[in-house]
């Protein structure tokens, strides 16, 4: 039985390490997974390590470990963590905001942008237009 759990994270996600399942106590380290979001660090690691009796956590922080920016979450369930991973990566992924004439303000993440806007033909095609 694999012990990786495989993320679908945005292209601009910088990932270090691997998130494992308890399947393994080898992979069961405190320093297991840092996922970077522009300036915002998710980290996950197994306390104490290879402790089976241990607990994931979840911690997100700017500039120290020590000063988290959200509530830490503990949990022994790697689909919690998962989701954690998941719902932390969209608060703080980097987004855009495009106002029409109409002052209407639209927000969408970057990584959804759909970048092929321009044709070959000079036809454009608005942000606005497009997440509408």
């Amino acid at each position: 039985m694999t012990s990786v759990i495989h993320l679908n994270l945005p292209p601009h996600a910088r990932v270090t390490g691997t998130l494992r399942s308890r399947a393994t106590v080898q992979n069961l380290l405190e320093d297991m997974i840092q996922i970077e979001i522009g300036n915002v660090v998710i980290d996950v690691g197994w306390y104490p390590d290879w402790d089976p009796n241990g607990e994931y956590r979840l911690t997100v922080f700017r500039d120290s470990y020590d000063s988290p920016i959200e509530a830490q979450l503990r949990t022994r369930d790697v689909s919690e963590v998962e989701a954690g991973i998941y719902e932390m990566v969209d608060r703080y992924r980097p987004r855009f905001t495009v106002t029409d004439s109409g002052n209407t303000a639209v927000s969408a993440p970057v990584d959804v942008i759909d970048h092929s806007f321009e044709s070959s033909t000079s036809h454009r095609t608005s942000y606005a237009e497009m997440i509408v």
